[in-house]
């Protein structure tokens, strides 16, 4: 039993009972007994207990649907949010507040503005330079000043305690300060059983002063502002004297946390429906965003050759009719939108069919009709993929049609551009004819082209067994490369790839790097379990975000053994490792990650990080330059050798970091994000089969699925580890 957990003496059968500081009163295991929790009084005159409550009216199942169906909204949410989502905490509990009842008088002044329509003269000037008068209407505003009184009642709700206020996003006024409340029953233990009820922090004139005020006062004014008159007001001014009484109140909140991508989020509902609901900004799919995005690339590309396509007209004298070419702007235009609301609703309709997969699960079935029964069914069923939400075929679709929309408008020019007779236009128009400068190459805008991902096994290399619990099985370190030195520990060893690498970095000799990892180590065929993967890789991060270590490692074990040649797992596994302390077990990790994924950024820099600590500056400094090479975001990058360098974990970390940046310059960097992150994905691992010239269209799908996949949880780690 903690500090914060004491004993009761159950009223009914005498047993003893465990409580925690929140709760009112316990319901009995044993009898179903309720026994009140004497509260100590307050000297200051804070309540111990509320006069009147407001029931929870949501269950707990009632809750989760109710976040569920949140999850399943917005644009850009991930489409596999409902099934990755991880609920760490569900909360239903009471919070304190004074109910404010009175009347007020208010005697005020204010200015009421009455507009006329006066006539006035101006002498313009007409075409032929006379001077003549014009009658023109003006608004005129009368003003006037008037005062009153006024008299009314009001109601006003404070919050009294602490816990909403220090949870931000503004909740005492969203789900307390309303201006009225139902279902008010007088207080009785049995509401708050089994609930904490936060206590009151402040008496009735201490809320009244700090929150009740404003909110009666607000009242006062809108009723004042009932005596407007005329067309404008202003200056309002009032002075009121108020007659109130106060009675305390517990009301319903819920609160749920929830884990996606080892980062949490914040729902919070009111506890009577659960209608109303504040929540963080939910996580956003940036492949999808940048996806729509893409889908405006033939507008640019068409905008832009309209406006090379005139001045070269213009510039050679070319007639060039605007038909056909706006058409194509608006066609392009309807290209973006069409393919926006195509990629959007398809993935909608996913999110929906899973929530009501979900619903599913708790209704019974065997109650509703055959009609009811095949409505739900088909809720539950997954929309087909319309043709323009396939962003597979961006590499192919979207350079076609932006090459189309430029065409439009330059192809025309091209044969008329070499004649030296009258040119005709779209639409046949000509003008005489003129010498003309031999034409230029008429402009062509490119759109953005998908690199193939060419990598080849190296025959040489051994099979590689799955990762065992301990550490990471590892090659020994090859005799013969001098240059790098690991410390001397029979524990650690380097995969001779990886040290020729090391050795190849050190000496800046990037063709040498660049070659080695253009040919992962042969993988041999395991069986993989992906799911089960997917979720204790999961289970890992959200166990390193409480800082449980130990219960990280076991978990990332478990999904290495269900799924050896995910690259993200076992290096999440190694930096479980290096949390704890255990390096050597870390750069055993490291070994398997980086045969499975060279040009892993996250991988090198974890490498960097266990070296430095082992006592191998140099193969440590040579790590975290391969790590700046092949980043696909160079400033991130160097910006993170900075933090590292002033605030690295040890001297050993900072030294490296610092002696990396003052050699940046030295450090090219491989190409952008897209390659690097496709070159970490070898053939090998991503199907249990060896990789086929003959593999079909769907396979290959999923290939580049799942390399897309690993490039977001890349930068995703190095992210991570910035912050860290």
């Amino acid at each position: 039993m903690d500090n914060n957990t004491f004993k009761l003496i159950c009223s009914g059968c005498g047993s003893s009972l465990e409580y925690s500081a929140g709760n009112r009163a316990l319901k009995c295991m044993y009898c179903d007994a309720i026994t009140a929790i004497e509260q100590a009084p307050n000297d200051d005159g804070r309540p111990s207990n509320a006069e009147l409550v407001v029931p929870l009216g949501v269950t707990r199942a009632a809750l989760e649907d109710v976040v569920y169906a949140h999850l399943a909204q917005g644009d850009l949410t991930p489409d596999n949010l409902l099934e990755h989502a991880v609920f760490s905490k569900v909360e239903q509990f009471y919070v304190p507040a004074f109910i404010y009842r009175g009347t007020y008088e208010a005697d005020w002044t204010a200015s009421f503005g009455f507009d006329r329509q006066e006539q006035y003269t101006v002498y313009e000037k007409d075409s032929q330079g006379r001077s003549r008068p014009v009658t023109k209407t003006k608004t005129v505003t009368d003003w006037r000043p008037v005062n009153g009184a006024d008299r009314g009642d009001f109601t006003a709700i404070a919050y009294a305690g602490e816990r909403l206020s220090a949870a931000g996003l503004d909740l005492p006024r969203i789900f307390v300060e309303r201006p009225a409340v139902d279902e008010l029953k007088p207080f009785d233990t049995s509401y708050v059983t089994g609930f904490e009820a936060e206590a009151f922090t402040v008496n009735a004139q201490e809320a009244y002063t700090v929150r009740g005020s404003d909110l009666v006062d607000a009242q006062i004014d809108a009723g004042v502002k009932q005596h407007a008159q005329g067309d404008r007001q202003r200056d309002w001014r009032w002075k009121a004297t108020t007659s109130k009484t106060d009675t305390s109140v517990f009301l319903p909140i819920c609160h749920v946390v929830y884990d996606y991508e080892g980062r949490t989020y914040n729902v919070w509902t009111d506890g009577t429906t659960g209608e109303k609901l504040i929540a963080d900004p939910a996580p956003v799919d940036h492949e999808r965003k940048k996806a729509i995005r893409w889908g405006y690339a033939p507008l640019v590309v068409s905008l832009l050759a309209a406006g090379g396509g005139y001045a070269y007209a213009d510039a050679h004298r070319i007639a060039f009719s605007p038909g056909l070419p706006a058409g194509a702007v608006v066609a392009a235009l309807v290209f973006a939108a069409w393919r926006k609301h195509s990629i959007l609703s398809y993935s909608k309709g996913i999110r929906q069919a899973l929530l009501s997969q979900r619903q599913l699960k708790s209704v019974d079935s065997l109650q509703l009709g055959s009609a009811e029964r095949q409505a739900l069914l088909e809720s539950g069923t997954r929309p087909s993929r319309p043709f323009l939400s396939m962003t597979s075929k961006d590499a192919m679709l979207i350079p076609a049609v932006s090459l189309i929309a430029a065409a439009v408008f330059l192809v025309p020019l091209i044969p008329a551009s070499f004649k030296d007779s009258p040119t005709p236009s779209y639409a046949g128009a000509s003008k005489p004819s003129r010498p003309q400068a031999p034409a230029a190459p008429s402009p062509v805008q490119s759109a953005p082209q998908q690199r193939a991902q060419s990598v080849e096994t190296s025959v040489s290399a051994a099979p590689v067994a799955p990762v065992a619990v301990a550490a990471v099985a590892a090659a020994p370190v090859v005799a013969q490369v001098p240059a790098v030195q690991v410390a001397a520990t029979s524990k650690i060893q380097i995969d001779p790839q990886l040290k020729q690498m090391l050795i190849a970095a050190s000496k800046h000799q990037w063709d040498v790097v660049d070659s080695a990892t253009a040919a992962p180590l042969a993988l041999r065929n395991v069986n993989r379990d992906r799911a089960a993967g997917r979720a204790a890789n999961a289970e890992g991060k959200s166990a390193l975000q409480r800082g449980e270590n130990q219960a990280a490692i076991e978990a990332f074990t478990r999904g290495v053994e269900a799924d050896a040649v995910d690259p993200e797992i076992v290096n999440n596994l190694a930096f479980a490792y290096q949390e704890s302390g255990a390096h050597a077990e870390a750069i055993g990790a490291l070994n398997e990650t980086l045969r499975l994924a060279p040009r892993r950024v996250a991988a090198w820099a974890n490498l960097s990080a266990s070296l430095a600590e082992t006592g191998d500056p140099a193969a440590s400094a040579a790590a975290l330059s391969l790590a700046l090479h092949y980043s696909g975001s160079r400033q991130k990058t160097l910006t993170f050798l900075g933090e590292q360098a002033q605030n690295g974990r040890s001297d050993a970390a900072r030294t490296v970091a610092s002696a990396v940046l003052s050699s940046a310059d030295e450090i090219p960097t491989l190409g952008d994000n897209v390659t690097t992150a496709r070159a970490d994905v070898p053939a090998r691992a991503m199907s249990p089969r060896p990789a086929r010239t003959d593999a079909p269209p769907s396979q290959i799908k999923a290939e580049e699925a799942y390399a897309k996949q690993m490039n977001r949880q890349l930068e995703q780690q190095l992210r991570e580890l910035s912050q860290k």
